[in-house]
C-alpha cells in the first residue's frame, strides 16, 4: 500500500476544511503502520479515504502497485476493509451475530451451503465461541462486540485491514487481548495493517512504523522503536509524555493551549502555536511562523516536518 500527496477536503470557500493535507506513506506487504494523533488530526478520515469510503480531493492510493480510482469497484472495496471504532453503533441491535456475519459472508460470494461453516470459522478466528451465533449485540460485552466487528471485516478475506480506534472503548484487559489478537491475525493471514489510535503506547505494540498526524498533516514518520525512543518532532514528544505512568500525574496539553481551528490552520508549521521549542529558538524560530517545513515523503528512514529536529541517532 502506498499513499502519495493524499488530500481530503470538505466544504467550499471559507468553510472548506482540509482534513487530510498532502499525506504520503507506505506499508510494505504484511507490515503494520500505526497512525497516531489527537482527536481531529485527520486519522479516521485518512483511513476512510484509503478504504474507499471518502473520495480524495487529490493524490494517489496504490495497492500492489495498482492505482485505486476514487470510485472503487466492489472487488477493490473487498480488498481493503475497515473495522470501525464504535462496534456497538456499527452492529444492528436487532440482528444476531450469525445474521450479521452471514450477510457479510454472503456479500463476499460464499455459497449458501458454506455460509454457516464460514461464520463459525470467523468466530473462531477472533477467539469467540460459536455458541454466540444466536446472541444479539446487546448481550455481548464491549470486547466481544469489537471482535464481531473485526470478524465481519475479515469476511471478505481482505488483503489490507484498517483498524480505527478499535481499542479506545475497551478496558485495560480487553484492550490488551484485542492488541494481541491483531498481532496474531496479521501473522496468520499476512495482510497489511493500518492501526489508528490516539494511544501511542497501543500503536507501538502492534506497529512496525508510526506516522504522527496533526491538523491533517504528517509531522513525523519512522520506525516505531525510533519514533517512541527518540522522537524528532516536539508534538510527538508531547504525545509520549502524555502516556500515563503509575504514581505520576498525567501531562497536560503543551502550554495548556487549545489546538487551532482546523478550518483556519496557522501559517508556517501547524504546531507552532503550541510548540515548546519555538520560543527558545528565536530569532531563527520566526521561520516556524512563516515557513512551512518540508512535507514528509515516503522512503525516508525517520523524518520530522520540523525546522529544528534533533539529529538522527546512530544505531
Amino acid at each position: 500500500m502506498t499513499v502519495d500527496d493524499l488530500t481530503v477536503a470538505f466544504g467550499h470557500g471559507r468553510n472548506r476544511l482540509v482534513a487530510v493535507d498532502r499525506v504520503s506513506l507506505g506499508v510494505p506487504h504484511g507490515a503494520a503502520l500505526g497512525v497516531v494523533g489527537e482527536s481531529g488530526s485527520g486519522k479516521s478520515t485518512l483511513g476512510r479515504a484509503i478504504a474507499g469510503l471518502v473520495a480524495p480531493a487529490g493524490g494517489e492510493i496504490r495497492l500492489d502497485g495498482r492505482l485505486l480510482p476514487p470510485r472503487r469497484s466492489r472487488s477493490d472495496l473487498r480488498r481493503i476493509q475497515l473495522a470501525f471504532q464504535n462496534a456497538g453503533g456499527s452492529l444492528s441491535p436487532r440482528m444476531p451475530v450469525a445474521r450479521i456475519l452471514g450477510d457479510a459472508v454472503a456479500a463476499a460470494g460464499v455459497p449458501r451451503e458454506r455460509r454457516r461453516d464460514r461464520v463459525d470459522e470467523l468466530l473462531e478466528a477472533v477467539q469467540l465461541p460459536t455458541t454466540l451465533r444466536d446472541a444479539l449485540p446487546g448481550r455481548l460485552s464491549g470486547g466481544q462486540r469489537q471482535r464481531v466487528a473485526l470478524a465481519r471485516a475479515l469476511a471478505s478475506e481482505p488483503e489490507f485491514l484498517i483498524c480505527d480506534e478499535v481499542t479506545s472503548a475497551l478496558d485495560v484487559s480487553a484492550r490488551g487481548a484485542m492488541l494481541n489478537l491483531l498481532i496474531r491475525l496479521r501473522r496468520q493471514y499476512g495482510w497489511g495493517l493500518i492501526f489508528i489510535s490516539h494511544d501511542i503506547a497501543a500503536v507501538r505494540q502492534v506497529s512496525d512504523d508510526i506516522a504522527v498526524m496533526y491538523l491533517g498533516r504528517t509531522l513525523e514518520l519512522g520506525p516505531g522503536e525510533a519514533v517512541v525512543a527518540a522522537p524528532r518532532h516536539p508534538y510527538t514528544r508531547t504525545l509520549i509524555e502524555a502516556i500515563p505512568v503509575l504514581g505520576e500525574a498525567p501531562a497536560g496539553p503543551p502550554d495548556d493551549v487549545d489546538p487551532p481551528d482546523p478550518r483556519h490552520p496557522p501559517t508556517g508549521c501547524p504546531f507552532h502555536t503550541r510548540c515548546p521549542l519555538r520560543p527558545r529558538a528565536e530569532p531563527a524560530g520566526a521561520r516556524c511562523v512563516t515557513d512551512e517545513p518540508t512535507p514528509i515523503t515516503r522512503g525516508l528512514p525517520h523524518h520530522a516536518a520540523c525546522h529544528f529536529p534533533p539529529p538522527l541517532e546512530r544505531t
